[in-house]
């Protein structure tokens, strides 16, 4: 069983949505919580009410990954895995995507319970967007992953650069790694598109 630092909440029970701003913190009870680890929420009766990443330079404190049961986050690659392994599947089983393209957005944060993550396929290419500290320190984990469930494809690496300040970083440090991606084109209903993986503007 793995063991996180613990948050506690300024409420008596978890407010509803993926985040939990600062304001609604008990800053008392926070201490020890490492800045984009996976913590133990609790609320301000004592009671545990899940888990999520935090943190303290953001005034989003934390990004609830899970609610209600301890053991979801005894394994975090695993967790991490059921929950990608189950937006691919919405996008596959669902709504048939790949009948059509083979560019689309895999993890769609918070819409996949992933709050600060985005997938997107581009063909042969996976870029990774971060919009969270903590999920950038999961990286390796999230291409992993990855790369199990779409062997054969590239993965990139961006830290939103609209989002760096916010999460406490360098807005003009350089966050982006994984291998370099050419031009490619990827096809949509037939019609091919010119697409730089990684490059520009978002995901590319």
């Amino acid at each position: 069983m793995t063991s996180y630092a613990q948050v506690q909440l300024g409420l008596e029970r978890l407010p509803q949505g993926p985040w939990i701003y600062a304001r609604l913190m008990d800053e008392r009870g926070s201490h020890g919580a490492e800045d984009g680890s996976i913590v133990e929420v609790i609320d301000g009766v004592g009671r545990f009410c899940g888990h999520g990443l935090f943190n303290s330079s953001s005034d989003i404190r934390v990004r609830m990954l899970s609610r209600g049961r301890r053991s979801d986050l005894d394994r975090p690659r695993e967790f991490l895995r059921r929950r990608i392994a189950a937006a691919l599947r919405l996008r596959r089983r669902t709504l048939r995507l790949e009948e059509v393209t083979d560019a689309f957005r895999i993890v769609h944060a918070e819409g996949d319970d992933l709050s600060g993550l985005i997938v997107d396929k581009l063909g042969d290419a996976l870029v990774c967007q971060y919009h969270s500290l903590g999920f950038w320190r999961l990286r390796e984990d999230v291409e992993a992953i990855l790369r199990e469930l779409l062997p054969g494809h590239l993965v990139l690496h961006r830290f939103a650069r609209n989002a760096r300040r916010g999460e406490g970083l360098d807005s003009e440090a350089d966050l982006s790694e994984g291998d370099q991606a050419d031009p490619r084109y990827v096809q949509e209903h037939g019609v091919r598109f010119l697409v730089h993986p990684g490059a520009s503007h978002k995901t590319g």
